[in-house]
């Protein structure tokens, strides 16, 4: 199910409050905007089962209030545990209104995660989907997707969310963990136009289940940006990278007769290729940690290279 929520509410409301926002909108439809709820209920719908601790029905009920004191819900009658509220202001009444769209599968994945604030979480992961770009369409095969990407700077949602960096840093990989976002990371520091400028790019990232979309965006963005021309092929995906990188290992540590002559051919053109631009990167920046990272290409000397030209 589609959850169309209001960018200001997620801007706004506490991470409490936009759990409870969230279990409402599940349940409220446009046919149907008054509903009657609990505050068990609504801890149900954000879990999908009843075994949430004993403080998930405090910290929705808290949420709850801090929606009705909004007036963004009005309580129309009540009874006991049980709320009915007139919920329709949750229905975005035109275009004019900025949204966010997340399933009420990933609100409950977030809610199964072990070990983390799941409140703080979810404003996070839904501040990061409503980070995507409205104007970008991006076409794989024959299938065409709209707003499936970002590369908003940490900082910048760092500053919208009021979530530190380094906590950002830690749920992207927890949510990467749970395979709800896919993130596609750029070298440290690629050349730009200019030979003599750098300047560091943010990651572009998007649903993991739309990687394959994410990738060409992030192909055709450096292409477009970079040109053909530098040193970083954005042809290579990250786990061949990783590949080419380990075969080199195994090559230097004396087992290349494992290997065929086309296989040790892309390792030493991936490893050159690199050492170039790492070369590159400590004479533009005077980093001996580029330096570092130099690949000693002795180890092909054996070996009849046929090198890219």
């Amino acid at each position: 199910m589609q959850l169309f929520l209001n960018q200001k509410f997620c801007s706004d409301l506490s991470p409490h409050a936009l759990a409870a926002y969230c279990a409402l909108r599940m349940l409220t439809l446009k046919e149907r905007p008054m509903v009657c709820v609990s505050v068990d209920i609504l801890c149900y719908h954000l879990f999908r089962n009843f075994g949430y601790s004993k403080h998930t029905p405090e910290y929705v009920r808290e949420g709850l209030k801090e929606i009705l004191d909004n007036k963004i819900v009005r309580q129309i009658d009540g009874k006991k545990n049980y709320y009915v509220l007139d919920c329709s202001s949750l229905l975005l009444p035109g275009s004019q209104e900025k949204f966010t769209i997340v399933t009420d599968q990933e609100v409950n994945k977030v809610f199964s995660i072990k070990g983390v604030n799941n409140y703080i979480l979810l404003k996070y992961f839904i501040a990061l989907i409503g980070s995507f770009s409205s104007k970008t369409s991006i076409t794989v095969g024959e299938k065409t997707k709209h707003r499936v990407v970002g590369n908003s700077a940490i900082s910048y949602i760092s500053k919208i969310t009021d979530i530190s960096e380094q906590s950002i840093y830690d749920y992207n990989s927890i949510l990467e963990h749970a395979e709800l976002i896919y993130i596609f990371r750029p070298t440290d520091m690629v050349p730009v136009k200019k030979q003599d400028e750098f300047k560091k790019r943010t990651n572009i990232y998007g649903r993991f289940e739309d990687k394959a979309y994410v990738e060409k965006y992030a192909k055709d963005f450096i292409i477009a940006e970079f040109g053909t021309g530098n040193t970083w092929s954005p042809d290579l995906s990250a786990n061949e990278r990783r590949r080419l990188s380990q075969v080199y290992n195994r090559i230097a540590a004396g087992h290349g007769e494992k290997y065929s002559m086309d296989e040790i051919n892309s390792v030493y053109n991936f490893v050159s290729s690199e050492n170039k631009r790492y070369e590159e990167l400590y004479e533009t920046t005077g980093s001996a940690d580029y330096l570092n990272k130099v690949r000693d290409l002795a180890v092909f000397e054996k070996y009849d290279i046929t090198t890219e030209e």
